[in-house]
């Protein structure tokens, strides 16, 4: 592999104008797709949040020298929606928060830290919050539940690409620019329903 020439399969892809022109993709056109959705960020987003938004974003610009690179960014702008997610969780549930364990038939209050998370996820359940346990999907459903993300957005789809993605038993999945391009605008308009500008 060469990292000084465009990888192959990059070439070939076109767009089309709004007038129908057909013109050949260059990767400073994948580049500024990336650049426009991400411009849409407001200034309250995480600094932490949006250095990793970067990531994929560069990540998507790399994949011009090595295709596979696009996948990548798909499973890192996923996992900055997850990221994104935990984040709002904490700001918006720092605690104290009532913590329950029906098999121990135990209660106790405690600030939202790790050692609540890991309790979280081995039986405990935050009292209000059932079957949340900080795994990608309660995260998904309580944002929905609380109307935090776009409502038109299909996340659920976004959890099992992530899956596979992230647990591959025999996939290795390789994409296009669209569709990397698809999921960080996904993100990005996750990221500014969670963070809009005038809050």
């Amino acid at each position: 592999m060469d990292l000084c020439s465009i990888d192959e399969r990059n070439v070939g892809f076109y767009r089309v104008d709004d007038e129908l022109n057909v013109q050949v993709l260059e990767p400073e056109d994948i580049q500024a797709n990336f650049l426009r959705a991400e411009s849409a960020l407001g200034p309250n987003v995480p600094i932490k949040l949006r250095e990793r938004i970067a990531v994929a974003r560069n990540l998507a610009a790399y994949a011009c020298f090595s295709y596979e690179f696009y996948a990548v960014s798909i499973l890192w702008s996923v996992s900055c929606m997850e990221m994104g997610l935990h984040i709002k969780f904490a700001e918006t549930h720092a605690g104290p928060l009532k913590l329950t364990n029906r098999k121990l038939k135990t209660s106790e209050v405690a600030p939202l830290s790790y050692e609540v998370e890991d309790r979280l996820r081995r039986g405990w359940r935050i009292d209000g919050l059932p079957n949340f346990n900080f795994s990608f999907k309660a995260l998904l459903d309580w944002a929905q539940k609380d109307k935090l993300l776009p409502s038109e957005a299909n996340f659920k789809s976004i959890l099992g690409l992530r899956n596979q993605m992230a647990h591959p038993s025999y996939w290795n999945g390789v994409q296009t620019p669209g569709a990397a391009i698809d999921v960080f605008e996904l993100l990005i308009w996750a990221v500014v329903k969670l963070w809009p500008s005038g809050s």
